[in-house]
């Protein structure tokens, strides 16, 4: 299988995953007990975001482009089974106000 694919001018890496998350909690965790520390943390933060933001229009736009192929010929496949959200938001409505709350999506489908 081939490690990196370069299809409408985008290079995916489809040997290794990004862990995102990690990277962002990494960042958050960075002291700003002074001026620089602060400036380097918000610096990390900006490339992470930056970067972030350009490799998911990439990975949009080659999805966008193979959207009428047939599932074999994809170059990122779709998801088999969407996992059903753990939280869910409800909203109630009375003559004064409106009230949101989140409740467990227990047994949700």
């Amino acid at each position: 299988m081939l490690r990196f694919i370069c299809l409408y001018g985008v290079r995916i890496d489809r040997s290794e995953s990004t862990d995102w998350n990690g990277m962002f909690q990494t960042a958050l965790e960075l002291s700003e007990s002074n001026r620089d520390e602060a400036v380097m943390k918000y610096t990390r933060l900006t490339h992470l975001a930056t970067h972030f933001v350009s490799v998911a229009t990439q990975y949009g736009r080659v999805i966008i482009t193979e959207m009428s192929l047939p599932l074999q010929l994809k170059t990122i496949k779709p998801l088999t089974k969407v996992p059903s959200p753990m939280w869910r938001t409800a909203c109630c409505v009375s003559k004064s106000n409106l009230t949101c709350y989140r409740t467990p999506c227990v047994g949700y489908v």
